[in-house]
């Protein structure tokens, strides 16, 4: 009430004014449907640590909202909540975490808003202005309005750019182009098929975490070794050469004895032994290496791609995953759901949908050059691929792709 006050010039609030109410509860009684609704709602990320939902949470937000599930946070419920309670015609405003837009647990609640409320303009945080350590946007969406143009400002130029509304279950590409991501539409490369079509995509999860925990150890030599994101650069294997953190320790060698495994991940860890390509996740740029003998096993989150279709080779698969093409696309569908707005989050969904290149020849070309760079450490073959895969996509002029890859590629192999 003060701050209001101070803020309304010291004003007097008429009675009422100023109420305390769970929002997410069912109908907080604000009597009549207000006109807009405006704020800036907790970010409980439901991943880890004293934020997530309890069970009584849980069942209560699934009782109101059965989409609002999984991981999705519960600023995200805010937004479901304020287009309830806002008249028709009303506009809502509300800070959010940046993964809103493009995290799978979110997808619910993003259908919900195109069928009930499109979104109608998005603030980008270009300086990370909050205390929070995601990156912000704030969504403002009216209630009934048809789907439309999407009218954006990234701060601090206050100049908006409007943007068509975004189609398909992603929003991220509202935000990618503001971060420096070439634009590109998927519809006009040259493909055959998807990843999914010839490879079974997974990656480990709580489950798989843990029930490693007991079976890790270090030892120079040993076989399976154990792979997290920081050991894999595009089409090179740091195990033995980098430190790597796993369960909050540090490890130079870090193996698996597959007789202290847990019971329950057992299957899952013997699974993986086959010859697969690995990609990281939480990167700059899309970082894939291949695994020709089926030794590594995978760490959580990394995602593991093992051929179950008609695909040439693994050096193909690790080709179109190692393209700018490729970390283009990534770049847009997920953009605003990694940890840091300059890195990439890479599911296992999201890779089993990305596209497959139409032309054969050259994406055979861009195989040998992947193999040429990781087994004779070539560097100059990992851009010679790159150059290659955007032939393959049909889109061998878009030297604009390789200039923003580039660039992102790890330390070591930049040049």
């Amino acid at each position: 009430t003060a701050a209001l006050r101070l803020w309304a010039s010291g004003a007097p609030l008429p009675a009422g004014t100023v109420r305390v109410a769970d929002f997410l509860a069912p109908s907080p009684g604000w009597g009549e449907a207000p006109g807009v609704i405006v704020g800036n709602p907790p970010f409980l990320s439901q991943l880890r640590g004293d934020t997530v939902r309890d069970e009584a949470r849980r069942r209560a937000l699934r009782s109101r909202w059965p989409d609002v599930g999984g991981y999705v946070d519960d600023a995200a419920a805010f937004l479901l909540a304020a287009v309830d309670e806002v008249a028709p015609g009303g506009v809502v405003g509300l800070m959010q975490p940046a993964s809103v837009l493009s995290a799978r647990d979110a997808g619910p609640v993003r259908a919900r808003l195109r069928a009930e409320a499109p979104l109608a303009a998005l603030w980008v945080d270009g300086e990370q202005r909050f205390d929070a350590a995601v990156d912000t946007v704030a969504v403002v969406v009216r209630k009934g309005d048809p789907a439309g143009s999407v009218r954006r400002v990234v701060a601090p130029n206050p100049e908006p750019t409007v943007l068509a509304e975004p189609g398909g279950d992603s929003w991220g590409g509202l935000l990618a182009d503001a971060t420096g991501v070439p634009p590109l539409d998927e519809a006009a490369l040259r493909t055959a098929g998807r990843v999914g079509d010839v490879a079974t995509v997974t990656a480990g999860f709580r489950d798989e975490y843990y029930g490693l925990r007991a079976a890790v150890r270090d030892e120079p030599g040993g076989t399976p070794r154990l792979v997290t994101s920081g050991l894999i650069d595009p089409l090179r294997l740091r195990w033995g050469e980098r430190v790597c953190r796993y369960d909050r320790r540090r490890w130079r060698h870090p193996v698996v004895d597959l007789d202290r495994v847990d019971d329950a991940v057992a299957g899952w860890v013997v699974a993986r032994l086959v010859p697969k390509v690995l990609v990281a996740t939480q990167t700059r740029t899309v970082e894939a290496v291949v695994d020709p003998d089926g030794s590594l096993v995978p760490s959580t989150p990394v995602v593991s791609v093992e051929p179950s279709g008609p695909v040439p080779s693994l050096w193909h698969l690790a080709a179109v995953l190692s393209s700018p093409v490729v970390a283009a696309l990534v770049a847009t569908t997920a953009a605003g759901s990694a940890l840091s707005r300059d890195a990439m989050r890479v599911s296992a969904r999201t890779v089993a949908a990305l596209p497959l290149p139409a032309d054969a020849a050259a994406w055979d070309a861009a195989a040998e050059a992947a193999e040429r760079a990781q087994l004779g450490g070539d560097d100059g073959a990992l851009r010679v691929c790159a150059a290659r895969t955007l032939a393959a996509y049909g889109v061998e002029g878009r030297t604009d792709l390789l200039e923003w890859w580039a660039p992102r590629l790890p330390g070591a192999r930049r040049g």
